[in-house]
């Protein structure tokens, strides 16, 4: 099977195949997932401590990365889509 660059947005980085893109992918959703659960781990602080010890700049900035890592994997996975259509139209 033909190789195809993809790029990457964020980087500028070129994939030379699907392998790649997959492992890339796959990493951007663990970032994520990484970033929801400091997100949530800040805002149960938040909530079930009573003592006024939480931080809410420091809970509205994770939630602000979570949501900033999803909008990228969104981004990326479009790309991914449009990758692979045109991988499988021979473009």
């Amino acid at each position: 099977m033909a190789t195809k660059d993809i790029t990457d947005s964020s980087t500028g980085e070129d994939f030379e195949d699907a392998e790649e893109l997959q492992w890339v992918l796959a990493k951007t959703l663990l970032d994520a997932n990484a970033h929801s659960t400091q997100a949530l781990e800040n805002y149960l602080l938040l909530t079930h401590r009573g003592d006024g010890s939480a931080n809410l700049d420091s809970v509205q900035e994770s939630i602000r990365r979570a949501i900033d890592e999803h909008e990228t994997i969104i981004e990326e996975l479009e790309l991914a889509s449009e990758a692979v259509a045109e991988w499988q139209n021979g473009e």
